[in-house]
């Protein structure tokens, strides 16, 4: 029986990730965890390899325990027009 392949979620967990970031910078004591949230944003939508698993974006600098609980909430798939990389 062959294993299912996991399909890549560096998009919800980069979508996830914005909105947390959004909803951070409505307090100005926040400032610090919202330049953490869009650091680690930026390092997973750049990183080279698929990201399939929210443990598995640990392997990722600067993506700490706080974030791995935030991407753990991420949703499924979401619709893009079609050619188009959200």
């Amino acid at each position: 029986m062959a294993q299912q392949q996991l399909v890549d979620k560096r998009d919800q967990f980069v979508r996830t990730l914005w909105d947390r970031a959004d909803t951070l910078r409505r307090g100005e004591f926040d400032t610090a965890a919202r330049l953490a949230t869009i650091k680690a944003l930026v390092r997973i939508a750049v990183h080279e390899q698929p990201l399939r698993s929210a443990t598995q974006c640990r392997q990722v600098k600067s993506v700490g325990s706080a974030i791995i609980d935030v991407i753990a909430t991420a949703r499924g798939p979401t619709a893009t027009e079609n050619g188009k990389y959200a």
